[in-house]
């Protein structure tokens, strides 16, 4: 997981884990606001906490998913994904996922596979024109999205994960408005959704 320190983006990242019991720390100097998250183990069954952003600039957020153009396949994902900044080149990834592949578990055999079981910032503006994955070529040699995939846990295809971090040498401001694309097993596209700055009207569940 990540460790936030003074030099975190304005950014807004709300935790949720399931058997944990959260204890909720803010930290807001001026400008900035910082979420921190203290953990302990309890015999609880599940806790979710939220928080709405009151800020104008929030974490990046994408919670109205469709099917990717062109998909026929039987895969239908909801869920939300959030965005928020670390640093000056390094995206950090928040998401729960609702009817993603159910075969992307831990123990798929995705090696080689490209783009298997991936969540992704694509550069695209609209997921009629999603394009390819969205980085500084630049400044960053390889594709940091290659590694990044989501692993369900059900038949359902439930997936969630948080503190996922990509460097990508863009800022948040460059990655607003750009397309969250959702693939299966095999590497196709199968789901998008449009990221943009907003405050969150439910709790991420992750």
């Amino acid at each position: 997981s990540s460790h936030f320190g003074s030099r975190f983006d304005p950014i807004l990242l709300p935790f949720a884990v399931g058997p944990l019991l959260h204890k909720l720390a803010m930290v807001m100097p001026r400008s900035k606001l910082l979420l921190v998250s203290l953990l302990s183990t309890c015999g609880a069954s599940s806790v979710s906490a939220s928080v709405t952003p009151t800020q104008a600039q929030s974490s990046l957020e994408a919670n109205a998913f469709s099917l990717y153009p062109g998909y026929t396949g039987d895969l239908a994902v909801s869920g939300n994904v959030q965005v928020g900044q670390d640093g000056t080149g390094t995206q950090v990834l928040f998401f729960h996922l609702e009817g993603a592949d159910p075969q992307c578990t831990s123990s798929a055999d995705i090696a080689g596979v490209a783009n298997a079981c991936g969540i992704h910032v694509h550069a695209g503006l609209s997921c009629e024109d999603a394009g390819g994955h969205y980085y500084d070529n630049a400044s960053v040699t390889e594709d940091p999205w290659k590694s990044v995939r989501y692993t369900t846990v059900d038949g359902n295809g439930t997936a969630s994960d948080q503190n996922v971090q990509v460097i990508t040498g863009w800022s948040l401001a460059d990655v607003d408005g750009r397309t969250m694309v959702v693939h299966d097993v095999t590497g196709a596209r199968v789901a998008c959704a449009l990221l943009h700055t907003g405050i969150q009207g439910s709790p991420l569940r992750v």
